[in-house]
């Protein structure tokens, strides 16, 4: 019976000791990418949670935190439009992602200027779910009822591989570091397929198992250069955010936040390129050696920024 005292009194010291000296990296979250991020990280002073507040920051007295206050300027279909459109004017914006018009306040614009128009509402949600895609102008009541946030002018004429309309994520880091804005793009990405109106990874079936899933091989198969039309809106859409996204409270400053975001494009034979919606913790489990090489090289990618900012 003392044996097994002595064996539970050496195991709880162990744990003190990992715990005070060791191994202390915390995780308030089950979100995938943070469990594939916490099997790469070589440094015990980051916080693994999207959603932390003041007590958190006080209580595990970290040095990085995987979250922004602020992330929801991008992540949110209304605030993306409102980002963009406020920073670049409506022309512009337009350009990057899809004309958008937000519901409620934008229902007149829309019922004027959508007429004939093919259009997909949205959701507040991710993963390409709570989507609708119509020719005909909906009632507000319909709208409010289905709990649609935006309208977009449905992009046509999309990019094709044997006769499956493509769409892409790539991966975007946002930091902010004493209140400045780091931004870093990964190289490479994934490619959705679909049959109907919209390209989706999670429903792509046989094509994602016979077809390119990474961007620079599919570049390759089809002799077509994808990447720097979306690393150049991607870069837009920083520029849009450098100045107010990193604006955390005074007592936040001596803390680093940084961000994984994966970045759904569509892309048009005639190579227009515009984001479709910002996705912070994009899911990071693997579905086949190919995607798993990109989402591990993409995790190291990752915690290589946070080791050498720590």
């Amino acid at each position: 019976m003392k044996e097994v005292f002595v064996i539970i009194f050496i195991i709880l010291i162990f744990i003190i000791l990992l715990y005070f000296f060791g191994y202390n990296i915390y995780s308030c979250d089950k979100n995938s990418s943070i469990k594939r991020l916490s099997k790469f990280l070589n440094i015990n002073d980051v916080l693994l949670c999207y959603y932390y507040d003041d007590d958190k920051l006080e209580k595990y007295n970290k040095n990085i935190f995987i979250s922004h206050k602020n992330n929801y300027f991008i992540s949110n279909k209304y605030f993306l439009w409102e980002t963009l459109n406020n920073f670049y004017g409506t022309d512009i914006a337009k350009t990057i992602t899809p004309m958008t018009f937000v519901i409620p306040k934008d229902y007149d614009k829309y019922k004027k200027t959508a007429i004939g128009k093919k259009m997909i509402f949205k959701q507040n949600t991710h993963r390409q779910e709570g989507l609708f895609v119509t020719n005909k102008i909906q009632s507000l009541d319909f709208l409010e009822d289905q709990e649609f946030i935006v309208g977009q002018e449905f992009i046509g004429n999309s990019l094709e591989y044997k006769k499956q309309k493509l769409s892409f994520r790539m991966y975007l880091i946002i930091g902010c570091v004493n209140n400045v804005l780091e931004d870093y793009i990964y190289k490479d990405g994934l490619v959705y397929y679909g049959k109907g109106d919209i390209a989706s990874f999670y429903e792509s079936g046989n094509a994602y198992k016979k077809n390119p899933i990474i961007v620079s091989d599919l570049e390759k198969t089809m002799n077509i250069k994808i990447r720097n039309l979306m690393i150049d809106k991607l870069k837009l859409l920083v520029d849009s955010i450098r100045n107010n996204f990193c604006s955390l409270s005074q007592d936040h400053k001596k803390y680093k936040f940084y961000e994984l975001y994966g970045v759904d494009f569509q892309i048009t034979n005639n190579f227009d390129c515009y984001i479709l919606e910002v996705n912070s913790g994009p899911g990071m489990d693997p579905n086949d050696s190919r995607d798993k090489f990109l989402r591990d090289d993409l995790m190291k990618f990752y915690s290589n920024i946070l080791s050498k900012n720590k």
